[in-house]
């Protein structure tokens, strides 16, 4: 028998996730890299947030429990469960998932390029049990509905298409997914001559110390080098988050009062929101939490001090319920967040995820980070952004700022120019290489139908990410230069009074 744990001290390179979507929501076919730092642009209602939610979803179907709880149901189902599901058998495969538990916990914690190979038998169960997942598909449904807020997955199939594909690609690995009517399903293709191993620090990251290691728990452990970047948890900041600041309290109450008025009132229509203002109302509630312990002070301190010009707090209640507060710098008082101006309003959330909640490695999704900053802050918040990347947090924005993408032109640009010489130029601590920053287009096609994304590459010579901004700002001043000759005609031909 080969032998189970094969370490390796060679961290693995990231791997490339690439994504394509067909037919989802206005979108007609798109296919993206997703990168460190990920922005979406492109006019209005083309689907940038489509995409943008639909990446938070998939990272909540790949990277949480369920798939777990699934492999663990079809483990017992479809491949003599008993035997497979590490259940106090003694066959030589639950043999080798036990060396790979104990070697696990025998690594020490600050270790993190330390990688366990699967033995050919072990990695044939486990990959027959990944390729055989298409009851995989309830997950992949129930998260799609919940996080769009939708009551079925047929909605989001674009008009006159008869089905959506969602493909997830790492390679050599590809997962398939497709909705056609209300029925969605997945299937994995794990190459036969791939290998499969169990990576430490990912594992550390998901689970801390695993408690049950069968033939399911390893295919659980072996999905995220599978997945790429989609394994680990997202968090999603949506444009309307600065209401959801000031209206928390009257959101939930709303809720609790419906809740209990149900039993009494059973035909009244319940209060719906989608999954990700859900999510995002429920992590600010737990902001109260005095467990909940600082973990990025330095970036958000940054975002304080060199933009908001004063400090986000958190006043939890005797209850643990949060309120939110802001001191401009100066103060001997707070200001409740919902008198200060609508700059703070719109940041404090990503001031408090940044302090709280987000992980390196996690992805931080952003809708619009522009609204209400002046366009020096903006400018601002983008080096803050691409600090955070700098930092191991992954990033995907949308956008309809020139300055935004102006100012990240100005980042990845910063890249060429040796570490030693970029002391001739101030503020220039911040920098991202062209591999780390991918820029998008949605733009609107006839046909087929709805939108199309592509890469927006950088342009050296206008110095920003071209997305149409400089025809929209050429015509503006065709514009002006017609009516200001119409106006001299106009004075030059005009009756001497």
């Amino acid at each position: 028998m080969d032998t189970a744990v094969k370490p390796s001290t060679t961290a693995p390179a990231p791997d490339t996730t690439t994504l394509s979507v067909e037919n989802f929501g206005p979108i007609a076919r798109a296919t993206l890299d997703l990168r460190p730092l990920t922005v979406f642009v492109g006019p209005s209602n083309t689907g940038k947030s489509y995409l943008a939610i639909l990446i938070y979803a998939l990272h909540k179907v790949f990277g949480t429990g369920a798939w777990a709880d699934r492999l663990r149901a079809l483990a017992t189902d479809q491949v003599d469960g008993g035997n497979l599901a590490g259940s106090g058998t003694s066959r030589p495969e639950s043999d080798e998932a036990r060396e790979i538990m104990d070697a696990f916990m025998r690594t020490p914690r600050e270790v993190v390029d330390t990688s366990w190979e699967l033995s050919e038998g072990l990695a044939e169960r486990v990959r027959l049990l990944l390729a055989n997942c298409e009851g995989l598909g309830d997950v992949f449904n129930r998260e799609v509905t919940r996080c769009f807020g939708v009551d079925r997955c047929s909605g989001l199939i674009r008009s006159r298409a008869r089905k959506a594909l969602v493909s997830l690609r790492v390679q050599p690995f590809h997962h398939e997914m497709s909705i056609a009517g209300d029925k969605a399903r997945l299937a994995s293709h794990i190459p036969e001559d791939a290998t499969l191993s169990v990576d430490h620090a990912t594992q550390r990251r998901r689970w801390g110390y695993p408690r049950a290691w069968g033939v399911a728990a390893l295919a659980d452990a072996v999905l995220p080098s599978t997945t790429g970047a989609i394994n680990l948890p997202a968090r999603y900041m949506p444009a309307d988050r600065a209401g959801v600041m000031h209206a928390h309290r009257v959101v939930v109450g709303s809720l609790i009062r419906g809740a209990a008025r149900g039993g009494i009132q059973a035909d009244a229509p319940l209060p719906q929101m989608s999954g990700v203002l859900a999510d995002f109302l429920e992590q600010i509630i737990e902001l109260g939490d005095p467990a909940i312990q600082n973990r990025r002070n330095a970036l958000a301190q940054r975002l304080e001090d060199e933009i908001l010009r004063g400090a986000v707090r958190v006043v939890p209640s005797e209850t643990g319920y949060p309120s939110f507060h802001y001191r401009p710098a100066g103060w001997g008082h707070d200001l409740p967040l919902m008198c200060a101006s609508s700059m703070v309003s719109e940041l404090a959330p990503v001031v408090l995820y940044l302090r709280h909640i987000v992980n390196p490695g996690e992805l931080l999704i952003i809708e619009e980070p522009e609204a209400h900053l002046h366009p020096a802050m903006q400018v601002e918040l983008v080096k803050l952004l691409a600090a955070a990347v700098q930092d191991g947090i992954r990033v995907l924005i949308t956008t309809h700022s020139e300055w935004v993408l102006e100012a990240l032109a100005n980042v990845v640009r910063l890249s060429d120019v040796p570490k030693r010489k970029r002391k001739q130029l101030a503020d220039a601590d911040v920098t991202l290489t062209p591999r780390q920053v991918g820029a998008w287009l949605f733009s609107e096609r006839k046909r087929p139908k709805g939108s199309v994304v592509e890469e927006v590459p950088l342009d050296l010579n206008s110095g920003t990410f071209p997305a149409g901004y400089g025809e929209i700002m050429g015509n503006l001043y065709n514009r002006w230069a017609s009516i200001s000759n119409l106006v001299t005609h106009l004075r030059s031909t005009a009756p001497a009074k």
